[in-house]
Order: structure tokens, then C-alpha cells, then sequence
């Protein structure tokens, strides 16, 4: 009797049978990687490889109930496909995110929120889900519970921000939202860096951007947030809050009182801030103004390089209505009216105050004063410095002040 060895036929049989059981392994490889790697971007793919693949049926059903208006037909085709794709995955969200839309579409409100809960359940990353719930706690009136989706939105899914921002945003102008909008900022979630940046821009009510900054605690040691505080400020300036705009601008300094002075850092032996309410110098090759230091005294050097003159300091002020002098002590500022540099005093809204040269001085100085009248209606006032249209000039000032009378 042969043996198997020595059967040609048995020998041949079992090399069929190792490469047919091979091709099978490779086939059933080839079709489980596909159905975990492509299911997602291409269901139908995954579908031809392996047609018993949970997950691509369940993707297959979300797209097929994610149409605009998807037919009785797509809704009933998808609810098969999502509960195959259960019957082999009873975790799958997809699937049970897909049966919740279904029954929502059939306006069967009781059923899709018992499948959209049971889908956060599952997980919170999924976005449909989140906007359902959002949408759902929106009829309800139940604005933490929406807010709360909307963070748990964002925070999980990196295309989120682009549908609910400016929603968000939107939602910051109302009075009775923002206390809970300003709850879920208080943590500063992952995207309140997105939001505040889109909120700057579109909010309409800049009192709220100025609750949303606080909330978040901008700190002036990050020059991302100083930026932002800068913003806050200005939009704030713009919408003529100035006494807020101030009080906003001592808490992030930290100062001892919100009370604005009449002139901050008159001696300019403060450090540099680009805040309106600090000093803003130029510093450019044919203008410039900087501090610099005289011995023990700082001073503010005003140059210039050029023919054309123009501002070189600012400071905005918030003076009540009412009389006021300013004074100070300036050289080198030349003798004639054409060469000496500008004092200029006016409102945000654009009237004039004060316009006067400086007095003509040598280098060891002359004091100055200057007496102007805030009407009314001028809640902040600028303090410019503005130098002549000379070729040259180096001139310094120093120990303003501005005192009521």
C-alpha cells in the first residue's frame, strides 16, 4: 500500500488544500482590514470585500438618512442596514446614531431621543448626535443642558467648530445665555481661543466681550492674551464704554483702583504696554519717540528723520466735562513755530480740543502750560504728540500732568 507521501494524487490534493486555505486567510486578512480602515470614507468598498462588515452598513445607513430629503425608501433601506450592523456590533454608535435619525425623520421624537441618548452613551465623540441633543435641549428651553452639548461638541470633533461657533457667538449677545455660556468658559476649554477670536470680531454687545474676558482670565504675562485684551479694549473704546474700557484695563494691570487718572505715566518711567490706556510710541527710521534716561531722570526723546512729520505718542484719556491744564517741562524743541513739536488734545469722536506747539526751548528745558475745556458728550479724549514737518529734529519732553482748574 503507498503511503501519502508517495501518492502523487493525495500529494497533490493536500498543495491544493494548504493554498486554497492560504487564499482564504489572505481574503479574510484583506477583507477585515478594509472593513476597519476604509469602512468610514468608503463603506461600499469595504462592503464588496466583506459583505457581513458592521461597521460599513452602519456608514452605509448614515448616508443614506443624511441625504436632504432621503425617501421612505432610504429610510427604511438604512434602518436594515443599521440593525445588521448591530446584530454583529451591539456598540456600534454609527448604528445606533443611524435608527435614531430614522426615527426622527418619521417624527417619532420619543424614539429618537431615547436612540440618541443611548448613542452619547456609547460616546461622546460622535457630532450628529451632539447637534441632535443641542437642537433637542433648544425646545426645551434648556440652555446649560445645550451649552453643555456644545462643548462636549467641540471638545471632541475637530470639524465641530466651523458649524457651531458662530452659533455660539451669536448666542453671546443675549443676556440671558451668557451667565451659562460664561460657566462652560470658565474651565477654558480646549477651542475658547477660536471662540473668543470669532467673538471679537461678530458680537455685537462688547459689555459681553468684556464678561467673556473676564471669565477667562486673560493674563497680560501671554502675548496671545494680552492681544486679545487689546481687542476687548478697543472694541469697547469703539462702542464709546470708556469708563468700562478703563475698569477692564486696571484689573488686567492689576491696579490698585479702577479710577482712571487723569494722565498715567506722565514721567515716562513706566514700562511699555499696547494698551490705549499706556503710552503708544512710534518708532519708525523717520519718526520715533522712545524713553530714555538723563542722568537719573527719564524723559521722552522725540526724532525725527524726515520732511514729513506726523504723531509720535498717544495716550487716550477719559476726562469728565469740566476745565483742565495740562503742563510739562520740553527742550531742544527749536524756535520757530514751524519746527517746534504739537500738544493735541481731542475727543474719540473727532473734535479738536487743543492744538499748541510746545514753547521754543534750548536743551536744558522750559516748562510749559497748556489750558483746554472737555465739553460734553466727549467721554475719551487723545493726548497726541505730534512733530513738525522739519528735516531734523531731536527734542525731549517730560513731567506732563494734567490737573482740573
Amino acid at each position: 500500500m503507498l503511503s501519502t507521501s508517495d501518492n502523487p494524487l493525495l500529494r497533490t490534493l493536500r498543495l491544493v488544500g494548504v493554498a486554497i486555505g492560504a487564499a482564504l486567510l489572505v481574503y479574510l486578512s484583506i477583507s477585515i482590514t478594509l472593513t476597519l480602515t476604509v469602512a468610514k470614507p468608503k463603506p461600499e468598498v469595504a462592503l464588496n470585500w466583506w459583505p457581513w462588515g458592521g461597521l460599513p452598513k452602519a456608514m452605509v445607513a448614515n448616508r443614506l438618512v443624511l441625504k436632504q430629503e432621503p425617501s421612505a425608501s432610504d429610510l427604511d433601506q438604512a434602518s436594515g442596514l443599521a440593525e445588521a450592523a448591530l446584530a454583529r456590533d451591539p456598540l456600534s454608535v454609527d448604528a445606533v446614531n443611524a435608527l435614531a435619525l430614522v426615527a426622527a425623520h418619521k417624527e417619532d421624537e420619543a424614539g429618537a431621543a431615547r436612540l440618541f441618548r443611548a448613542s452619547e452613551f456609547l460616546s461622546r465623540r460622535h457630532l450628529p448626535t451632539q447637534i441632535w441633543l443641542i437642537e433637542e435641549a433648544v425646545r426645551r428651553n434648556d440652555i446649560p443642558s445645550a451649552l453643555s452639548h456644545y462643548d462636549r461638541a467641540l471638545r471632541t470633533s475637530k470639524s465641530a467648530a466651523d458649524y457651531l461657533l458662530p452659533t455660539l457667538v451669536a448666542a453671546a449677545d443675549d443676556p440671558q445665555i451668557l451667565p451659562a455660556l460664561n460657566t462652560i468658559l470658565a474651565p477654558r476649554p480646549d477651542w475658547w481661543r477660536q471662540f473668543l477670536a470669532l467673538a471679537i470680531k461678530d458680537v455685537r454687545d462688547s459689555r459681553a466681550l468684556l464678561a467673556i474676558g473676564r471669565t477667562l482670565r486673560l493674563a497680560m504675562s501671554d502675548e496671545a492674551e494680552t492681544n486679545f485684551v487689546q481687542q476687548i479694549i478697543r472694541r469697547l473704546i469703539a462702542d464709546r464704554h470708556y469708563q468700562s474700557a478703563y475698569a477692564y484695563y486696571a484689573d488686567t494691570k492689576r491696579l490698585e483702583s479702577t479710577q482712571a487718572a487723569a494722565l498715567r505715566d506722565g514721567d515716562f518711567s513706566g514700562d511699555r504696554s499696547p494698551l490705549p490706556f499706556d503710552w503708544w510710541f512710534r518708532d519708525d527710521y523717520e519718526l520715533s519717540a522712545g524713553k530714555e534716561v538723563f542722568g537719573d531722570d527719564p524723559r521722552l526723546v522725540l526724532r525725527s528723520n524726515a520732511s514729513g512729520g506726523g504723531e509720535v505718542a498717544r495716550q487716550l484719556l477719559i476726562l469728565a466735562p469740566g476745565r483742565y491744564t495740562l503742563k510739562g517741562v520740553a527742550g531742544s524743541t527749536g524756535a520757530g513755530v514751524m519746527e517746534q513739536p504739537m500738544i493735541q488734545v481731542d475727543c474719540v469722536e473727532g473734535a479738536e480740543l487743543i492744538r499748541r506747539p510746545l514753547p521754543a526751548a534750548n536743551e536744558k528745558g522750559s516748562a510749559f502750560e497748556m489750558r483746554f475745556e472737555v465739553p460734553r458728550n466727549c467721554g475719551g479724549q487723545w493726548l497726541r504728540i505730534i512733530l513738525a514737518p522739519t528735516e531734523r529734529s531731536q527734542a525731549w519732553i517730560d513731567s506732563l500732568q494734567i490737573t482740573g482748574g
